[in-house]
């Protein structure tokens, strides 16, 4: 968990107050909505915050590539705009340096395109130029550490009964129907969180939701998880679980008295959710 390391994500919000001047400044009039530009500047700033590696050593390694995924339509309308897609680049370099994040090579924010976006919907991925990591910052490893990939038989289990797979790389969760994991819970926000798969384990970050995100009762920015690990995304329950017996191990947790106020119970409600 980084959130306090430096004031980085105080630094990170200022770098969100700043593309949203940049954003409705310059591209207002070719955004299509003002939920548009909101997207942007949160899932920019969510895929540094969520990109960042912490070093061994304590260094902190920002993402370098921003690829904002919209569809062919709007690519189109944004891919003339060079210095504005410039002047974010350096926007997140200058803060991203000013919070002591380590960039491999200059940030670069691009445009990409897929036709089955949904023509007023975007998505940001962001990632850190691996192979010239090592000419940046030493990173030391041992022969037991795990590899950057997947964890091994991961899922949630969704209000106490559902199951969702979790195996790819980058799974975004909220209300909004362009998620990997949608939940129809208006406690969820459009854009909520993500779930981010970092040296065999996954990594979960709050992108800057209404309600935020809770891992066992304690709210978070980013956080490692854990077999049996509690989420609560608003209030909306899940489990992290990477094998079998975890299931029977949630449920006796459903089961189980609690000493909270009921009304503060992770497993109030009955949201239900989609994959995409």
């Amino acid at each position: 968990m980084i959130k306090n390391i430096n004031g980085l994500s105080e630094k990170l919000d200022q770098l969100e107050s700043r593309l949203q001047v940049l954003i409705e400044g310059r591209f207002r009039r070719l955004l299509p909505t003002k939920t548009f530009q909101d997207d942007l500047e949160k899932r920019l700033v969510a895929a540094m915050r969520s990109g960042v590696e912490v070093m061994p050593e304590g260094a902190m390694v920002a993402p370098d590539t921003y690829s904002i995924l919209v569809h062919p339509d709007m690519a189109f309308r944004l891919n003339p705009l060079d210095k504005v897609l410039s002047e974010l680049s350096r926007i997140i370099q200058e803060i991203g340096e000013q919070t002591g994040l380590i960039f491999t090579k200059p940030p670069e924010v691009i445009v990409t395109s897929k036709s089955d976006v949904d023509p007023e919907a975007v998505l940001v991925t962001a990632k850190i130029s691996l192979e010239s990591l090592g000419e940046t910052v030493e990173i030391k490893t041992t022969s037991n550490e795990e590899p950057l990939n997947i964890p091994r038989n991961a899922f949630l289990i969704v209000n106490g009964t559902d199951t969702f797979p979790l195996n790819k790389t980058i799974i975004n969760i909220g209300r909004q129907s362009d998620n990997d994991l949608v939940i129809d819970d208006r406690r969820v926000s459009r854009i909520h969180a993500q779930l981010r798969a970092v040296r065999g384990k996954y990594v979960i970050s709050d992108l800057g939701s209404t309600d935020g995100t809770r891992v066992n009762h304690q709210r978070i920015t980013q956080q490692t998880l854990h077999s049996r690990d509690i989420i609560s995304l608003g209030g909306v329950p899940l489990v992290y679980a990477q094998d079998e017996e975890s299931i029977g191990q949630t449920q006796e947790i459903n089961s189980s008295p609690s000493s909270q106020d009921p009304s503060d119970s992770i497993f109030e409600g009955n949201g239900g959710f989609e994959r995409t």
